[in-house]
């Protein structure tokens, strides 16, 4: 359905031309739109992207984004825009930032960690202290050996996958082979029952014969009996 009206949209077939001529259609990053804050009517509302249910209405942002960019291209300019905003990878209690003023405010951030703060170290400085607790971080002088054994569980984390991986392919083999068992063994007792029956059946045949045999000599052994009589 329609987001606008609830009308019901019927399936239309892709067109490649419309498509490449919207496509190259122009508009603007979406780090430089900003959603409005008047409502449907005029009534004032707090910016949002729905409004009743209703996609919102947005404007041009003057401090944001300022480039205007063809459809196509929307992805590859928006992952790489200077006003895409972003977090401070030292500490989620810095402020947002836009992509552009990352550097800048890891120079003066206050929030900086030592490299080493995995391993146990809780120092939190600025750029001036940080290089200063490098010098004397106990953590430091080690930095090769804790580094070569990252690498070392590392490679058994994924030695430990690859294990995880054959056993569960040897499982799903062992289960399949036991499901070919369970049918083999299902197959010879059917050729068993059969062999039964066909070897019951054998036995009645083998009676009957037996007795038109014998009512055989009896009729013979009684004609003998008459001619010699």
């Amino acid at each position: 359905k329609c987001p606008v009206d609830a009308a019901k949209l019927t399936v239309v077939v892709n067109n490649i031309a419309v498509a490449e001529q919207i496509g190259e259609l122009f508009i603007h990053c979406k780090y430089g739109c900003r959603a409005t804050a008047i409502a449907a009517g005029g009534a004032a509302a707090p910016p949002t992207t729905t409004v009743a249910g209703k996609p919102g209405v947005f404007e041009v942002d003057p401090l944001g984004c300022p480039f205007t960019i063809k459809l196509t291209t929307r992805k590859e300019h928006e992952a790489s825009c200077d006003y895409r905003p972003v977090r401070c990878p030292n500490n989620p209690s810095c402020p947002p930032l836009l992509t552009m003023n990352l550097e800048a405010h890891l120079k003066e951030c206050e929030h900086i960690k030592c490299p080493h703060s995995k391993y146990g170290c809780t120092f939190i400085g600025n750029q001036d202290t940080y290089e200063t607790h490098l010098e004397v971080c106990k953590f430091e002088g080690l930095k090769e050996f804790l580094q070569q054994t990252d690498d070392r569980f590392h490679e058994m984390q994924l030695t430990l996958a690859q294990k995880d991986q054959d056993i569960a392919f040897l499982r799903s083999m062992l289960g399949k082979l036991s499901e070919k068992l369970d049918q083999l063994e299902k197959n010879l007792e059917l050729k068993f029952d059969v062999l039964d029956e066909n070897q019951s059946k054998l036995s009645e045949d083998l009676m009957e014969f037996r007795r038109d045999a014998s009512m055989l000599n009896v009729s013979v052994c009684q004609r003998h009996i008459i001619h010699s009589l």
